[in-house]
């Protein structure tokens, strides 16, 4: 019981200290996503690759871009804007071998998925 009594402050003040932060900063990841499904493949590559992108019914243009590990921008390009499901296809063979991460953009909100060229 006196270990239990030692401990209990402790353990309160460790579940407090997250309790600064907004609702809204958690509450927005989840239910305001970017694109209903995005995918990338075939991964790893060594030529082309498909991304495949689906909103939740919005229409959207997206910003899509292609990023180095190293956060060199490597590929830029707007898209004009859909509803729906829209495929683009890349040609990776241009880039070094290595880990790429590619992101959609739009009003402040993206997604990224990372790619191997090999």
């Amino acid at each position: 019981m006196k270990k239990l009594l030692y401990i209990l402050p402790f353990l309160l003040l460790s579940v407090n200290a997250f309790a600064h932060l907004p609702a809204s900063a958690t509450e927005e990841v989840y239910t305001n996503p970017l694109l209903k499904d995005f995918t990338a493949y075939p991964n790893p590559t060594s030529g082309g690759i498909t991304l495949t992108m689906e909103t939740w019914g919005e229409s959207l243009s997206l910003e899509l871009k292609i990023f180095s590990l190293i956060g060199q921008e490597m590929y830029t390009e707007s898209l004009s804007p859909f509803s729906g499901i829209k495929q683009v296809s890349l040609d990776m063979s241009k880039y070094p071998k290595g880990i790429y991460m590619i992101e959609v953009s739009s009003g402040g909100r993206t997604k990224m998925r990372r790619v191997s060229v090999i």
